[in-house]
């Protein structure tokens, strides 16, 4: 087949001919060709053969314009038609007679604008595009033509190809993709595409209608986000068996975007891509939400009706709802209003709610017609005290009148105690906040000392600087405790839990205590004999004391009585509970009582709070209790408190009892000897300014300090370096590699070299990372000079140091 490129080839042969010719005749018109050297005839030849290659590449040009498949149109710069050759004319529908000398617009639908495609053409040297022209038999067609300009000055030539049907099947894909859409977004039934994670690529209308979402609000989300959280297990088992490649159909429960539930029978199947690969999955969904809640109903209309009336341990009772007269009640109901049966069917349910309630009731009932009502009221027993009782009523008809039957439930100790376990929870998503923090915390407040540290080390005494240095140090000591409380609260401090006697660490305390609440207040202690043993860490346990003490004595401010207790509890399963989270088992209980101011419902319910004190501004931090609470709970305990206003309050710790001999105390370190030394430091550290301020206190001591960001760096600083590495500094957590890993893999090289670990994550961090062991050498964040130095001289010299000890 001749192409469009053969053809612009020739035209190009043939201007050059035309060209060389032309550069001949001239030059011998001007004389520039020596008449001698020519011979006579040379002219004559010259100018035949010219004339015969003109012909020659004519006849060329000729074949390949009338041999090619496409139309192809020689137009001048007014859009006149020179030439075309038989296809040009088979797609005009013309014999080329009468396609000569006419122009676009001679064939061109009404509509279009040939002069401004013919402007565009000059201007832009080549123009593609579509123009549509009448046939002579009335017929439209679509032409697609490529114009070039400048095949000779003022010509150019057209291509043009019947694009009539291309653009019809165009067009009815389009039109068929359209009416597909129409059918998927009417249909009733939900089409939902999910791809390989679960993500939404398609929700058609009736599905984002069924799960109250708005147009294209599910794409790109989990399913996981409409899913109920009860039926996530399933869920996943159910992606998982798709992309096993199996279909199934079945019921599940999803959530409306206003929070209610959607039963839906979804049948779904596996989608895979092109190489079979699992690509996704196609569900149909239909909603069913109607069809379960009759099922429901009917599931509970079967159980109430195999149940006793009488025996039934829920409160039940019979209500007329035209007169709100009781008309039958079983003994669960006597028992929770306190009435006798004769007094209770003497009754109105007016009698036991308010007018308000009364009224709304009697609507709710008249609604409950087939089906269950569910609500919470709140009656009044015999004995005035209100109580909140879930109720179940659903009516129905009985000789001519509408009855109620209203199961209920006491609500009123499980409300109090949702109410105690939601505050606990928002105390724990406190703590977690406050741990997170801490590393962060720890991090600045080590290089805050730090360079503070150093600071006052240049400044002489009586520097005018030296108070402004000292300032801010003493503000980073107090940063540094608040951070511990912080720490103590979430209950991720790092402890060195030992057997503790309670009594001994009472007994010890005793002295400390009097002196701290004054003389004008009387300390009372009773120590159980036989107290049985608890596990804490001694220093935390002696904190809770002391804290617990002086708030006592700031609520006594014009004196009082302190009463310290121990005593050995058994708490039983189903017997009383003394605290939320105080499960069955044998405790040791603190107890420590004053006879002060007292605390109300509204404070009571906040008081372990972090930040929330009662106290003027400045006169406490609001971390005390929270601390407490924090320590004892992570000892494995829990706390309690009563109080009422003008008659004192008693804090009661429960901690855990062990079997155990208690441990010996052990004498605080002393004498650790020179904090200097001249060994070589290996100092690993992902944070660049924790880094450069402990190479700079090992340096200031001595110490010759080789540092890495991270464990690649340690390994290659550990092989070029063929002296001895004494000591390994690491951080804990770091991407990629540990600190315990690193020192596992370095020890294989270097078994000599000793490690000490530093943190300044929490206790969780710690253990998950797999380094917190009693037998490991850890310094807890934040750093100061002197304990970074106290701690890497006694690792060195072979020394042990308690937790309690590992920051100091």
């Amino acid at each position: 087949m001749i192409t469009e490129h053969d053809l612009h080839a020739e035209l190009a042969a043939v201007r050059r001919q035309l060209a060389e010719a032309e550069q001949t005749i001239r030059a011998f018109a001007s004389g520039e060709i020596d008449a001698v050297a020519s011979s006579a005839t040379s002219t004559p030849l010259l100018l035949q053969h010219a004339q015969e290659e003109l012909r020659r590449r004519e006849q060329l040009f000729r074949a390949v314009f009338d041999g090619v498949d496409d139309g192809i149109l020689l137009v001048d710069g007014e859009g006149y038609f020179l030439d075309a050759n038989p296809a040009a004319c088979l797609l005009l529908g013309v014999p080329k007679s009468e396609v000569l000398g006419r122009r676009t617009e001679d064939f061109a639908a009404p509509g279009y604008d040939t002069e401004l495609e013919r402007g565009r053409i000059v201007a832009e040297g080549h123009r593609r595009g579509v123009v549509r022209i009448v046939l002579p038999d009335g017929a439209n067609r679509e032409l697609e033509y490529r114009a070039t300009r400048d095949i000779l000055p003022g010509l150019h030539l057209s291509m043009i190809r019947d694009v009539t049907e291309l653009n019809r099947a165009r067009n009815d894909l389009v039109a068929s993709e359209q009416k597909y859409r129409r059918i998927v977004d009417t249909a009733r039934e939900g089409i939902w595409v999910i791809d390989e994670q679960a993500r939404t690529t398609f929700a058609n209308r009736a599905l984002e209608e069924m799960l109250g979402c708005a147009p294209g609000a599910m794409l790109g989300r989990s399913v996981f986000d409409f899913v109920d959280p009860e039926e996530h297990a399933r869920t996943t088992a159910g992606l998982e068996r798709r992309r096993r490649g199996l279909a199934e159909r079945q019921d599940q429960k999803y959530l409306h975007q206003d929070g209610s539930a959607v039963w839906v029978l979804m049948e779904a199947s596996p989608l895979t891509d092109d190489e079979g690969h699992f690509a996704g999955a196609l569900a149909m969904v239909t909603d069913v939400t109607d069809r379960r809640r009759a099922e429901d109903a009917l599931r509970v209309s079967e159980a109430r009706y195999r149940l006793l009336f009488d025996n039934s341990p829920l409160p039940i009772w019979l209500t007329d709802v035209e007169s709100l007269r009781f008309l039958a009640v079983n003994r669960a109901a006597l028992q929770l209003f306190g009435y006798s049966q004769s007094e209770f069917l003497a009754l109105e349910v007016a009698d036991l709610l308010s007018s308000g309630e009364a009224a709304k009731l009697r609507l709710d009932l008249g609604a409950a017609h087939g089906e269950p009502r569910h609500a919470t009221r709140k009656p009044v027993k015999k004995n005035g005290v209100v109580v909140d009782v879930a109720t179940t009523a659903q009516t129905f008809e009985i000789e001519g009148r509408t009855v109620a039957l209203v199961i209920g439930q006491d609500m009123t100790e499980r409300n109090r105690l949702e109410a105690q376990l939601a505050q606990s929870r928002k105390m724990e998503a406190i703590g977690v906040l406050a741990g997170g923090v801490a590393h962060d915390f720890n991090n600045l407040l080590s290089i805050m000392i730090t360079y503070t540290t150093f600071a006052l080390d240049a400044l002489k005494e009586g520097d005018p600087l030296r108070a402004d240095i000292e300032q801010v140090a003493s503000a980073g000591e107090r940063a540094v405790a608040l951070t511990r409380q912080l720490l103590a609260f979430s209950r991720q401090q790092i402890l060195e839990p030992a057997i503790v006697d309670l009594n001994a660490t009472v007994a010890s305390l005793e002295p400390m205590l009097r002196r701290l609440v004054g003389e004008n207040i009387d300390i009372s202690i009773v120590s159980e004999q036989s107290l049985g043993r608890v596990s804490a860490d001694p220093g935390q346990l002696e904190q809770v004391i002391m804290n617990l003490v002086v708030n006592a004595r700031d609520a006594m401010p014009m004196g009082g009585e302190l009463a310290i207790a121990t005593a050995n509890v058994s708490v039983t399963e189903g017997g009383p509970t003394p605290g939320v989270g105080v499960k069955p088992g044998q405790y040791v209980v603190l107890s420590i009582a004053d006879t002060g101011t007292g605390i109300d419902t509204a404070t009571r319910e906040r008081i372990f709070e972090p930040f929330f004190t009662t106290k003027e501004p400045g006169k406490g931090t609001g971390l005390g209790l929270s601390t407490v609470l924090g320590i004892v709970q992570q000892s494995g305990g829990q706390m309690d408190v009563k109080s009422e206003l003008g008659k004192g309050t008693r804090f009661e710790v429960y901690l855990p009892s062990v079997d155990r001999p208690a441990s010996p105390i052990a004498a605080a370190p002393s004498g650790l000897g020179l904090v200097g030394g001249h060994e070589t430091v290996l100092v690993v550290e992902d944070d660049s300014q924790v880094r450069n301020l402990t190479r700079a206190i090992l340096r200031r001591n001595g110490y010759e300090v080789l540092v890495a960001s991270n464990g690649g760096e340690a390994f290659l600083i550990s092989e070029q370096h063929s002296a001895p590495i004494h000591l390994l500094l690491t951080d804990v957590v770091m991407p990629r590699m540990n600190g315990r890993q690193l020192a596992e893999r370095l020890s294989i090289a270097r078994p000599e070299m000793k490690v000490l670990f530093m943190t300044g994550y929490t206790d969780d961090a710690v253990v998950r990372q797999g380094v917190f062991d009693a037998d490991m050498a850890l310094l807890q964040k934040p750093i100061t000079p002197e304990a970074l130095a106290r701690r890497v001289r006694a690792v060195l010299d072979g020394q042990k140091v308690r937790a309690s000890e590992r920051n100091k």
